[in-house]
């Protein structure tokens, strides 16, 4: 399990979204959560 970095919820981490920034990975339930990461973190 791996956690959202969004919205905090733990997830499966072969079914999560993943997106690599500066070579950290982050991990995402969704298309919705991964957007909202990323206007936060612009």
């Amino acid at each position: 399990m791996v956690l959202d970095e969004n919205c905090g919820k733990y997830i499966n981490k072969n079914s999560a979204i993943k997106l690599e920034i500066n070579g950290k990975e982050y991990y995402f339930c969704s298309e919705k959560c991964v957007q909202e990461f990323l206007k936060k973190n612009q």
